[in-house]
């Protein structure tokens, strides 16, 4: 059975004598469910089968596998699991595509080759909703970017995604610190225009697939796909730097310059994406007046 690229593969030794199922290899791949599995190759080779794999499907192999060389094996049982999983260390289900067929044996005990792979491509089908989302997304006229309204849209498509358990993303929300003093000093006209600038700054940052939207007040947030606490600080601290230390160029003005408060919080699958914006939000709220910082949520 060739496996393309992204395949995890893992071969499963059934010992009929010990009534045992043993995780005899798997490939480095495992790696890439690493963030949301909690472990790696070298800490479940050698290890139960039964030790990854949720209450489900042990009940299943428990109801139905025969440990006998004319009863049902592995690769018969397997195949009929419709919701196939890894148990993640955290308790959740790793949803995943499944393929399993008999593997050459050196000795009595049977070998069986699973080949996995993300179930459904949850992070591609999330892009391909957003884009679609996108043609009807309403707009700020300033600008440019997402509305609030949008923006919550957006993040409830990408909270979807985080739910099937195989991929990642985190919500930031971005103040720019004193907006409102900003505003009073120098006037609406350069208020929008620093708006406009930082904008411009936030497109520049962060990828094609992140969803950056404008909730109103100075408030910008973003939606880093496939980011958790510690990759999605990377960006953000990128954009601090930049705005604090880069002037911001004011059409009919000559130069003015401000500072971002930003709070980051991943998503998580049992918390509403209202409560992770909550979040931030009261982050934010604690942290004002300090400003140019990074504040995880």
């Amino acid at each position: 059975m060739a496996g393309r690229k992204g395949d995890i593969t893992m071969v499963v030794t059934q010992d009929n004598a010990k009534r045992a199922l043993t995780i005899e290899s798997v490939d480095e791949s495992l790696a890439q469910l690493a963030p949301v599995a909690g472990f790696s190759a070298q800490e479940v080779i050698g290890q139960s089968f039964h030790k990854i794999l949720p209450v489900q499907i042990n009940e299943q192999l428990e109801d139905s596998l025969d440990f006998s060389a004319d009863g049902r094996d592995l690769s018969d049982v397997l195949s009929r699991c419709r919701n196939f999983g890894l148990l993640a260390k955290n308790g959740k289900v790793v949803r995943l595509k499944m393929r399993v067929q008999r593997d050459v044996s050196f000795d009595a005990n049977a070998r069986f080759l699973l080949v996995m792979r993300g179930e459904g491509g949850a992070t591609e089908g999330v892009l391909k909703e957003l884009a679609s989302f996108k043609e009807f997304e309403a707009v700020d006229k300033v600008t440019e970017l997402p509305s609030s309204t949008s923006f919550m849209k957006a993040a409830k498509i990408v909270q979807n995604g985080v739910q099937t358990g195989t991929m990642q993303a985190a919500v930031a929300l971005m103040e720019i610190d004193d907006f409102r003093q900003i505003t009073l000093d120098y006037g609406q006209t350069v208020s929008e225009g620093l708006l406009k600038e930082v904008a411009l700054r936030c497109r520049q940052t962060f990828r094609d697939a992140d969803v950056i939207g404008y909730a109103g007040e100075g408030q910008f947030g973003v939606l880093l796909l496939e980011a958790d606490a510690k990759t999605g600080t990377i960006p953000l601290q990128r954009l601090r730097s930049v705005v604090a230390n880069q002037p911001l160029y004011i059409p009919g003005n000559d130069k003015i310059g401000c500072t971002l408060s930003i709070a980051l919080r991943p998503m998580h699958e049992h918390e509403e994406v209202e409560a992770t914006i909550r979040r931030c939000e009261a982050v934010l709220n604690e942290h004002r007046g300090g400003g140019n910082q990074v504040y995880a949520a």
